[in-house]
């Protein structure tokens, strides 16, 4: 019964929608400033020189392979009418990773710009693109050359037509034709699943001592939150305290992130005005150079990220972010993606001065919140950190999504993988 229960939760959140993958053929018109012979076509599944389109090691079937500067343009009438978006990914083509190229993919509609990826070159990401076509009736799709136009192979990877569905980012897995994920709060779950849902936020805000570790002179019940709790992260604790009891981890920011989306699906005004609240005083408590965190600084002008990497303090930390993130999506509260982005740039001067393995401190969270950050800025710097920095885990080596070669282990360590068994060897 769970496992039928949880696969209708999960199909409940996809929507069916009906694609239209574009091709050469399709488009009224297409122009390309580069001519070689034997490749001066644009190609349909495939780059420009007619090899398996492939980005970031990802290869894709469908798209239209182009060499910059091109341009090329659908007429959304006839077989290509009716649709509400176009989704694709830019990128620049595997074939040309270690040249110089560098391209501007942009979007139009009725010569309109509606989207700009900014200069991309071959250590780029692939750009996702979700576009709107509200009513237009051409489509034209830019490749411009950000420098000479050398090694300039243009990927239009999956690009397609969508109608139906739920507005999304892109396709739940590019992959996978006529699938786009569901906006969660579109979805209506009851039963079981609202019932937990119900009693989590009745006990939201119900600590007690033993969740985190810090003594409480023997008390068994609840801590008060507004006296016990939120003071860690406004006066902080003193790193004294924290090296006589290093458990530390409050999960603040977990608690504020389903306080958030609780507000955002219920509308419930009583979570609303707590988040806004809470988030108040912790934006409050935020230092100029912007750090946030549950332990005081003993001399932050001397050595201002002295306790960044102590215990659970990032750990802890990145997760608030995250939430005050969120707040900004769900609710376009300004002075919370500030103060997210403030903590994040923070980090990000400090992470050089980060030791090898930094104390007790997990870095859980800080690819999660980079990425939340990239996607509500749209500035890559975000992007490249989380990408490009090598994190470890409990179970993982240090090593960088980029450079991902490890396998994964499922609740075990590899060790206890390798000897056959259950058991936590990792802690």
């Amino acid at each position: 019964m769970k496992i039928v229960f949880a696969l209708l939760v999960c199909m409940s959140a996809l929507v069916r929608a009906e694609s239209l993958p574009l091709t050469v053929p399709l488009a009224s018109s297409a122009t390309q400033g580069w001519v070689k012979k034997k490749t001066s076509d644009m190609q349909d599944g495939k780059n420009i020189a007619g090899q398996p389109m492939r980005m970031a090691g990802i290869a894709y079937e469908h798209g239209i392979g182009t060499h910059a500067l091109s341009k090329i343009s659908f007429s959304l009438s006839g077989e290509l009418a009716g649709f509400d978006r176009f989704n694709a990914l830019a990128g620049i083509d595997d074939a040309q990773k270690g040249n110089a190229a560098k391209v501007v993919f942009s979007v139009r509609l009725d010569d309109k710009e509606v989207f700009n990826s900014g200069e991309v070159t071959p250590q780029s990401d692939p750009v996702a693109i979700d576009v709107s076509l509200n009513g237009a009736g051409t489509l034209t799709l830019v490749a411009d050359p950000a420098g000479d136009m050398r090694f300039d192979y243009a990927d239009w990877a999956d690009a397609a037509l969508v109608r139906g569905g739920n507005p999304a980012t892109v396709a739940v897995a590019q992959g996978t034709p006529g699938f786009k994920a569901a906006d969660i709060f579109q979805v209506d779950a009851g039963g079981e699943w609202k019932d937990r849902r119900e009693l989590m936020m009745r006990n939201l805000l119900v600590w007690y001592p033993t969740f985190f570790g810090i003594k409480q002179d023997g008390r068994t019940g609840p801590l008060d939150f507004d006296q016990e709790i939120l003071p860690l992260w406004t006066v902080r604790m003193e790193p004294s305290k924290v090296r006589e009891n290093p458990n530390t981890y409050t999960g603040l920011g977990k608690t504020l992130l389903a306080m958030i989306r609780y507000a955002k699906d219920s509308g419930d005004a009583h979570w609303t005005a707590e988040k806004n609240r809470i988030i108040g005083t912790i934006l409050q408590s935020q230092e100029a150079d912007g750090y946030l965190g549950n332990i005081r600084r003993p001399d932050p002008e001397k050595d201002p990220a002295a306790v960044l990497w102590q215990y659970w303090n990032l750990h802890d930390s990145v997760y608030l972010c995250l939430a005050l993130t969120e707040n900004y999506r769900l609710f376009g509260h300004d002075p919370s993606l500030a103060a997210a982005r403030r903590y994040m740039d923070f980090v990000m001067v400090h992470w050089g001065e980060t030791p090898k393995r930094p104390g007790q401190v997990s870095p859980i969270g800080i690819t999660d919140f980079g990425l939340a950050l990239y996607e509500n800025t749209g500035d890559k710097k975000y992007l490249d950190f989380i990408a490009g920095t090598p994190f470890d885990g409990r179970f993982i080596e240090k090593e960088s999504l980029r450079d991902w070669r490890q396998e994964l282990y499922p609740i075990r360590s590899k060790a206890a993988a390798e000897a056959g068994g259950n058991a936590d060897a990792g802690a």
